[in-house]
């Protein structure tokens, strides 16, 4: 398969992971060009400039491989964000500035503004049938921030007592429609993406707060 664009003036991937390691970047650069469902894993060893037999050796199938590449990105934007938070946060606050400005990042990335556009299909199952690897990852990422809130579990009482990962859940299912909604949001108000923030604070304020 011949590329469609010059890879070097692609959009570049947000992590080291992914931007240094040539069969992540061959893979994140594939799939810009084509799609999910018309790339394969020869595509992936011609650009990266490895043997079918090397890449197999390390990646199981595309899937997996493109699972990774998803995993490392929204890693480094979670990580990139709450790096960027104020220190003197409460976990309250902290988490719903996360929320919301993870979601933003996730749902403008070009990965998946891509995959949205060409391959909307593909996401179905992450929809109606299960979590993937990277919504499990997020849902247990948030589930500690937001025990770090709780005062029944030695927090800071900024977030009500309750199931910390049950909290998680809906979160990450609140904040999944904004991601695979992308479209409908900047059609109609790509404020929404801001009053996610007040969505999260409101859900996890103690009961009785006037904030």
């Amino acid at each position: 398969m011949t590329s469609i664009r010059n890879s070097k003036s692609l959009p570049r991937p947000v992590s080291p992971a992914v931007t240094d390691d040539a069969v992540l970047r061959a893979c994140y650069d594939c799939v810009l060009d084509f799609g999910v469902s018309r790339v394969t894993m020869a595509d992936i060893a011609r650009r990266a400039g490895v043997s079918r037999m090397t890449l197999y050796r390390h990646h199981t199938d595309l899937p997996t491989l493109f699972t990774t590449v998803l995993r490392e990105e929204l890693t480094f934007l979670l990580a990139t964000i709450e790096a960027d938070l104020p220190a003197k946060l409460n976990a309250r606050t902290s988490t719903a500035q996360a929320v919301a400005a993870v979601t933003k990042a996730v749902a403008m990335h070009p990965l998946m503004r891509r995959v949205l556009d060409v391959d909307p299909e593909s996401l179905l199952p992450l929809m109606v049938d299960r979590l993937g690897s990277t919504q499990r990852m997020a849902r247990e990422h948030l589930a500690g921030t937001i025990a770090a809130g709780m005062s029944s579990r030695g927090g800071d009482g900024s977030v009500r007592d309750g199931d910390p990962d049950l909290f998680a859940f809906t979160l990450t299912m609140t904040a999944q429609s904004f991601v695979f909604s992308e479209r409908i949001v900047q059609e109609i108000d790509p404020r929404a993406f801001d009053e996610l923030q007040q969505l999260v604070l409101g859900y996890l304020a103690p009961v009785g707060s006037a904030s």
